[in-house]
């Protein structure tokens, strides 16, 4: 009994890390001029959310890059979304019943 408690313990804290794990490379790094080119409408995504999980737009507030046409400043950037379920998980996951089966 008290393996088990620990192990369910050990195994919460450890997979609570997992899902926060997002890849740097999720989302675009570049700066975006308007609002519908990084978030998309509601028929359309952009470039931040064109994917599942869903990252959101963001508007710099001080420092915007100058883009390349004039007068365009690019104030909006990509943020990645809070969680990301993936195969690791998922491995986590069927790991944690596996071994709470023979821990019966």
């Amino acid at each position: 009994l008290v393996v088990g408690i620990v192990w369910v313990t050990f195994w919460v804290g450890s997979a609570s890390f997992i899902p926060s794990d997002v890849p740097s490379d999720y989302v675009p790094t570049k700066s975006f001029r308007t609002q519908l080119e990084a978030a998309g409408n509601g028929t359309q995504p952009g470039a931040c959310n064109g994917q599942w999980p869903q990252g959101f737009a963001w508007q710099e507030q001080v420092d915007c890059q100058q883009n390349s046409s004039p007068g365009g400043l690019s104030c909006w950037r990509c943020a990645p979304p809070r969680y990301m379920m993936d195969c690791w998980f998922a491995y986590s996951f069927f790991s944690f019943l596996w071994h709470n089966a023979l821990l019966i």
